[in-house]
């Protein structure tokens, strides 16, 4: 078995992409890139946390994405998260960056022949699309679903029979290790009133669940059946892609 990659390492999902191949002995590969200051804090935990598996190797963007190789299984793009949508600015500064490693990423595995797996949004669909099949074509309402909509025409041009690309439009995900900008890691952390009553049911009933710690709020299982379907694009066979390409 060769190694996993996942570019955005420190981001959301990327990090728990890590983990969860860490902790199966996987070999990962991690690229990193800045992040908003107001997620210092939690970056240094990310890294920290990470570095200490001897599985575990990383490094930051940069020209060129030599940790990708022949000997790379599959690659993960998860360059941004729920965070970085927090602050324009910021998100307006990686943007021309995030593409430029897309790009990259997408050559390198098109060279050798390595799955692609693109983590996109269900925010893809505008608020008016309420019913979601495999032909709806998304109408984005926002900035974020904009933004990963060019991505993914992106992906689309790169597209060659035989060379395995994956794109997964997750929900919104909530759990341990989430941007500290998010409304919702305000609210637990208590800088942040909640806007409104529906929102301050929707959390109670989170934190109520048996299966939480209250002390470390571990909501990870609500979306963990989210990082099985990711991982289990390590072992998909083509067809099997091919077929879960828009799901």
């Amino acid at each position: 078995m060769g190694n996993v990659v996942v570019i955005g390492a420190n981001r959301f999902i990327g990090f728990h992409l890590c983990m969860a191949f860490l902790d199966e002995g996987t070999e990962v590969k991690g690229y990193t890139h800045s992040a908003h200051k107001e997620e210092d804090d939690l970056q240094e935990e990310m890294k920290f946390f990470l570095g200490r598996n001897a599985n575990y190797a990383s490094t930051e963007v940069g020209e060129s994405l030599d940790m990708i190789t022949s000997e790379t299984d599959i690659v993960y793009f998860t360059y941004f998260d729920g965070g970085d949508f927090y602050h324009p600015a910021f998100l307006r500064q990686e943007m021309q960056k995030a593409q430029q490693v897309l790009i990259q990423a997408l050559n390198k595995c098109r060279q050798f022949n390595i799955r692609f797996v693109f983590v996109s949004t269900m925010r893809v669909f505008g608020d008016q699309q309420r019913k979601i099949e495999e032909t709806t074509i998304p109408e984005p309402d926002s900035s974020e679903g904009r933004l990963y909509v060019h991505f993914e025409r992106m992906i689309e041009k790169y597209k060659d029979d035989g060379w395995p690309i994956i794109i997964v439009r997750t929900p919104t995900l909530y759990g341990p290790w989430q941007p500290l900008s998010m409304c919702y890691s305000k609210n637990i952390a208590g800088t942040k009133k909640l806007l409104t009553l529906w929102k301050a049911r929707i959390l109670l009933f989170i934190l109520k669940m048996p299966s939480v710690h209250l002390d470390s709020v571990k909501l990870l299982h609500i979306h963990m059946k989210w990082f099985i379907w990711l991982k289990k694009s390590y072992s998909l066979g083509a067809q099997e892609q091919t077929l879960l390409i828009w799901r």
